[in-house]
Formats: C-alpha cells, structure tokens, sequence
C-alpha cells in the first residue's frame, strides 16, 4: 500500500552542500517492461530493449521520506535523426500515466509507441522531479546539462528506452 511512513528517527543530516529550501532526497530508478528491469542514479550503463506497444513502469523512489507536495514531468530528448551519439536539439514533454505516494515515490506507466519513439529506436527521457511550483522551464534544464546542483529544488533523472522490432 502506498500510505505515511514515519518520519526517520533523529535529525536529518545537512549535506557538506547548503540545499535549496526545498531541496528533495537522492531519487533512486528502477525501470521495468516485460521481463527486463533497470536500475540505477546514473545514465544507464545498459539500455533496457522493448518491442513496439510494449508497456514500460518506471519507478522512483527517494532516499528518505518527502514531506511536500511534487510535481512530476517527463521529456523526450529529441535528436536531428537517428545516430545516438548526436546531440539533442531540445526537449519534448511526454505524457505518462503518473502515481505519487505519500512517501514521495513516483511510478510513471507508458508504453512503447510511436507518440513515445517518434520514429526513431532510442528514446532518452528525462524525467523531472520537482517541490510543486518549482517546476524548472526546458531552457533551464538544457542549461544543467548535467546533473543539478544541490541549490535547486528539483532533481533530474534519465533512463533509456531501445525500441526495437526484432526478436531479443
């Protein structure tokens, strides 16, 4: 069930980094679809393969209990055709089915189409967790293009979806 956890036992710890007012924990991510499953903060060592239609669930999960109320949005990376080593020539917000526990766990559900894949195999998303209201613009996002530091108040993560037609 998806219901209040206590809070942790004794103070919370401040990072060697002055957080942001809203600052929210280190988000972990765990994508699963058919048989695969994915895991891991950094970009995606291992590509997980769907095939066309396949449903997908990402799951986020923080490391500690998040008080305030977030907002969630997720981008398609679009590249100028289809080699994966070009540079993404902007974000294209994406539409997935969007669950928010109590605890701040996040499960986003889509699946493999062509609204997702717009052509091409490889799909890089970039997913968005935000305090609500503090949501950033795309034009800020594509300025981290890294990693966000600790002083804003929202995380970004990033997973990558291959869509692909052959057997596995």
């Amino acid at each position: 069930g998806w219901r209040r956890a206590p809070p942790p036992p004794g103070p919370a710890s401040d990072g060697p980094m002055p957080a942001a007012p809203n600052a929210l924990p280190d988000y972990a991510l765990t994508v699963e679809a058919g048989r695969s499953e994915m895991r891991g903060a950094e970009p995606p060592s291992q590509t997980l393969t769907l095939s066309p239609g396949d449903p997908f669930e990402i799951l986020l999960r923080p490391a500690s209990a998040v008080e305030q109320n977030l907002a969630v949005s997720v981008w398609v990376e679009r590249r100028q055709g289809l080699e994966p080593s070009l540079e993404p020539v902007g974000l294209e917000p994406v539409e997935l089915g969007t669950e928010i526990s109590d605890t701040g766990s996040i499960r986003l559900t889509g699946l493999a189409d062509g609204s997702l894949t717009a052509g091409s195999p490889q799909v890089d998303l970039t997913i968005v967790v935000a305090a609500r209201g503090e949501m950033p613009e795309p034009a800020e996002l594509e300025r981290f293009g890294g990693e966000p530091a600790a002083t804003v108040p929202w995380q970004r993560l990033r997973c990558r979806l291959l869509v692909s037609s052959e057997g596995t």
